[in-house]
């Protein structure tokens, strides 16, 4: 039950476009931290959602049930870890491998099974340089994944004219 999420500062085009080759390459399910939301394509078959401020209840579950974090490039700060609800401190049930830029957020609050300081760039381009692997054990969760973000985009109708979800659902 891998799950990847990528978010902070650093990345450029050629890093989005590695860090997506990489998770579609291993059917991994990608989601991104609090305003992180354009550095994964979010109609793509592999996402599963934003972890930041609101999440997605089923997307939430999911984080906690993981049994791999790769965290690329955000803090695991109180945004991305809901109040530290989702990731318990300071050793994660999960596997936890992290991945950030700056020694210094490296097992702040979280230990990491394997963390690794390396920029955005540097990384995805490594990680799209992996041997793929076989990735059957966990595409049904991938799919799952992807069907719960999706079915979190819809929305009711509400009493009166005017339906601000159709509304935003058209921008």
């Amino acid at each position: 039950r891998p799950l990847m999420i990528v978010g902070g500062g650093g990345w450029s085009a050629r890093a989005v476009e590695d860090i997506r080759a990489f998770a579609e390459a291993n059917d991994l399910p990608a989601t991104v931290s609090f305003r992180c939301q354009d550095l994964f394509d979010n109609s793509h078959k592999n996402y599963a959602g934003d972890v930041g401020i609101g999440i997605n209840p089923p997307l939430a579950e999911r984080v906690r049930t993981a049994d791999l974090l790769l965290v690329v490039g955000p803090r695991l700060g109180e945004m991305t870890t809901s109040g530290y609800t989702l990731v318990k401190v300071p050793v994660p049930e999960q596997t936890l491998v992290h991945v950030h830029a700056g020694i210094e957020e490296l097992g702040r609050v979280y230990q990491a099974a394997l963390p690794i300081n390396a920029g955005m760039a540097e990384f995805a381009a490594a990680a799209r340089a992996l041997k793929k692997v076989d990735s059957a054990a966990w595409r049904v969760w991938t799919k799952a994944a992807h069907a719960d973000y999706l079915a979190n985009l819809k929305h009711p109708k509400i009493a009166g004219p005017l339906q601000m979800g159709e509304i935003m659902a058209w921008l």
